[in-house]
């Protein structure tokens, strides 16, 4: 965080604090009370900026809590996680390898669109609960979709709703080079594109 993003932060945390004094002080709102029942939100807080900065070192792997992003990955695996807040990954390295990207209460946007070429068989997690599901696969590329969207539908590229079912494409079988993609959402759509 810049110097400037850090004077802003406490400014807006001073503000916010005195408007909650200020309404304890008019007994329109009782701080006090509310604060010694939610304080352990701090110790949660704390908790989720301490995992977040011991993450922040590896550039291919990251954790985001409260706020949407949007990441071009150089590497060639994916590891994103958030929560309470849309993920937009896109790949934009030559070669995809697998990965994994989950998210809770946001939606998660995986784009494959740019990768040339698959090694092996890339195995790729995609995981959200409170929110949709999009993949967009490489073009050309053979691949199987796993899994399924409870309270909601999972569909293949061709539109066809898999309800639980694995769905290949049709030379998933015998190419060398292939993704994996397993899906896995509850309460939310899931659609894979190529």
């Amino acid at each position: 965080m810049t110097r400037s993003h850090r004077h802003a932060a406490w400014g807006i945390i001073l503000v916010v604090l005195g408007v909650i004094l200020l309404l304890d002080a008019f007994r329109i709102f009782d701080f006090w009370w509310t604060f010694w029942k939610l304080w352990p939100l701090l110790l949660v807080w704390w908790g989720i900026r301490l995992i977040r900065r011991e993450r922040r070192g590896d550039s291919a792997a990251a954790f985001e809590a409260f706020g949407d992003r949007t990441v071009n990955v150089t590497e060639e695996t994916i590891s994103q996680e958030g929560i309470f807040g849309d993920i937009r990954v896109t790949a934009a390295s030559e070669v995809f390898r697998g990965g994994s990207v989950s998210n809770v209460f946001g939606d998660v946007l995986v784009d494959l669109d740019g990768v040339v070429r698959v090694e092996g068989e890339a195995r790729l997690l995609v995981k959200c609960v409170f929110g949709d599901i999009r993949v967009r696969l490489p073009r050309g590329a053979e691949y199987t979709i796993e899994g399924k969207s409870s309270f909601g539908h999972t569909a293949a590229p061709d539109g066809q709703r898999l309800h639980g079912r694995a769905y290949a494409s049709p030379g998933f079988d015998a190419a060398p080079d292939r993704i994996r993609l397993t899906v896995s959402c509850v309460f939310g759509d899931v659609d894979v594109m190529q």
